[in-house]
């Protein structure tokens, strides 16, 4: 659609922005699933006679998760149904997992409310896992075009957003709730007390009197986002090729493609083992531009440039049957009014907490 609507230039910005986005993406999985193992041997491990441990076992098994990955990241990705299916079900049994033991931990009234009901402080962060978090529109197209009745397309796709915000609404609440004031700095690798919110949610649960749905909760990560990452891989090497132009006439495609899947994959995981320890300001600085690129701008000035296109074609009076409830003008000039409003207050407190951190230093 970039293409088509926003000519040359416009489709190459589209890629790059998709490129850097999905890099970001690599670097995160790469930063949460060596973590999520790690927390569950902290003690370490050994490899015949000799012992790893410290903030080396990290990177073993940062580097164990590359060399298994990366031959599928060299592969074409298909017939993923049963996968998706096994991939939504853990998702899903962990989300409602994580939801029901904090429930029942606030019921058992061993918590404060919190203080405040906004800290203007967590808006990058909040902003960044938004659009992180709501980040589909990539994938959009795909899901529709296959759809041969489009009249209900609106109400499918409303409810399910709506759905997934009741979700995260209610796991970010009931995580406020039950942990928010904890000042414990950690929860330890066995049934102890609870701990203020981590970096990564799921460690809050480390300290679950049940350790099989600790460990579960905490390995959450590994079983979903593994099978996520030669998916995004494959699709990053895809837009870089065609970002590029490099190799396209060459007859042996099976080499190029591990090039260029090594030229994706393996400097993101480089970016994951120095940001190990910024998981947070990762995700942050991906949504909030990246992110916001992908989710704001450029369908906006798709929309934009498409609806010209269709006024030459067939006229001022061409009426499009499955247009938006958001059709005006009026939400076009909002949106880019929004994304410069959020990226500008976004660049502001970032800067704020950069000049902040260096004062306490």
């Amino acid at each position: 659609m970039a293409e088509i609507f926003l000519g040359n230039i416009g489709h190459k910005l589209f890629g790059l922005v998709m490129f850097l986005y999905l890099f970001g993406d690599l670097a995160i999985y790469g930063v949460f699933i060596p973590n999520s193992v790690k927390q569950v041997t902290p003690n370490g491990t050994s490899i015949g006679p000799i012992e790893i441990s410290g903030d080396d076992i990290f990177y073993v098994y940062l580097g164990i998760f590359t060399v298994i990955l990366f031959p599928f990241c060299c592969s074409n990705f298909q017939k993923t149904k049963y996968l998706q299916i096994i991939t939504m079900a853990i998702r899903n049994i962990s989300l409602f997992g994580m939801m029901i033991i904090v429930i029942i931990y606030i019921s058992q009234g061993t918590f404060e409310p919190p203080k405040y009901l906004v800290n203007f402080d967590g808006f990058p962060a909040l902003f960044g896992v938004s659009i992180y978090s709501f980040m589909c529109h990539h994938s959009l197209p795909g899901i529709i075009t296959p759809i041969n009745s489009k009249k209900r397309i609106f109400r499918l796709f409303g409810g399910d957003f709506f759905t997934i915000y009741l979700t995260y609404i209610s796991l970010c609440v009931t995580a406020v709730l039950a942990f928010g004031l904890n000042t414990n700095p950690t929860c330890l690798p066995h049934p102890g007390p609870p701990c203020k919110i981590q970096d990564s949610y799921i460690f809050n649960f480390a300290s679950y009197r049940i350790n099989f749905i600790a460990i579960f909760l905490q390995l959450f990560p590994v079983f979903t986002l593994s099978s996520n990452f030669p998916m995004i891989a494959i699709t990053m090497r895809n837009n870089l090729k065609k970002l590029v132009k490099i190799g396209e006439n060459w007859e042996r495609q099976t080499l190029l493609n591990i090039i260029y899947s090594f030229v994706c994959v393996i400097p993101a995981m480089l970016l994951a083992a120095l940001l190990r320890n910024n998981l947070n300001k990762l995700v942050e600085i991906n949504g909030s531009y990246c992110g916001l690129c992908i989710m704001f701008l450029f369908p906006t000035f798709i929309v934009m440039f498409a609806r010209r296109k269709a006024h030459k074609l067939w006229g001022s009076q061409y009426v499009n049957p499955y247009r938006s409830p958001f059709k005006g003008t009026f939400w076009v000039v909002f949106m880019f009014v929004c994304s410069a409003a959020a990226l500008s207050f976004v660049i502001y407190r970032q800067v704020v907490s950069i000049i902040d951190d260096a004062n306490h230093h």
